[in-house]
């Protein structure tokens, strides 16, 4: 049985700015809010800092296949990135794109057993903008027959999640484009929970998953190719493995 978060769009709300219209609303004075800076974390994935060798590969690519390994149980990035997706249909469907002022839209999507993610997704006439934020709130669904709870650090019932899709995306590229998600949350699985502060990034069309993994003098890039470890991207080169 397969219940993923985000069946039900159950909030749509928009501020259109500049000028612009928004599904019959008026348009409001509110400033366009400030999506969090993920440059940083960019920066690595485009250029990792740390050096690979491969006489001391084990530990990191154990770390990464158990990254891997939580990935795939939760599943959380199928269901941010087709929430985005759907907000973007969403712009495109009332006209918005078409408009000369940029707005916002804060979605919310309820979970299939309990709980809701919530996203803050910024557009302009150009498409959805680089970043997307919000939260993943006591999100409870089912994955294979698993239960599966996303909440906050240290018991807090919210936590955060963040998608950078490096650039401007047009309303109807949103499913193709590569996008690095970056989650600080606690999930539960089967009542037993664990630490998903994990980042990681996707590219629908390569069919790669990239991992940040850790090492002595800073972070490697391995990527996943099938759900198999293929490649390491190292300050000091590629390899392929």
């Amino acid at each position: 049985m397969t219940a993923a978060p985000g069946s039900v769009l159950t909030a749509l709300c928009c501020a259109a700015l500049a000028g612009g219209a928004c599904t019959g609303r008026e348009p409001e004075t509110a400033l366009k809010p400030t999506p969090p800076d993920m440059s940083a974390l960019s920066a690595v994935y485009a250029s990792p800092t740390g050096t690979f060798q491969r006489d001391s590969a084990q530990g990191p690519l154990d770390a990464a296949r158990r990254a891997l390994d939580q990935i795939a149980t939760l599943r959380i990035d199928a269901a941010l990135l087709d929430l985005v997706q759907d907000t973007a249909g969403a712009v495109a469907n009332a006209g918005i794109e078409a408009t000369d002022g940029d707005g916002y839209l804060e979605t919310t999507r309820t979970c299939a057993g309990n709980g809701r993610l919530e996203l803050t997704v910024g557009f302009s006439e150009q498409g959805i903008d680089a970043v997307a934020w919000g939260q993943a709130i006591a999100c409870e669904y089912l994955i294979d027959g698993r239960s599966i709870l996303l909440y906050g650090p240290s018991g807090a019932v919210a936590g955060d999640v963040r998608l950078s899709f490096g650039e401007v995306v047009a309303f109807d590229r949103v499913a193709w484009q590569p996008a690095l998600l970056d989650l600080d949350t606690t999930a539960e699985v089967d009542g037993l929970p664990g630490p998903a502060d994990l980042d990681f990034r996707v590219d629908p069309r390569a069919a790669t998953l990239e991992l940040r993994i850790p090492v002595d003098d800073g972070d490697v890039i391995v990527v996943s190719e099938n759900e198999r470890l293929s490649r390491v991207r190292a300050r000091n080169g590629d390899f392929t493995l």
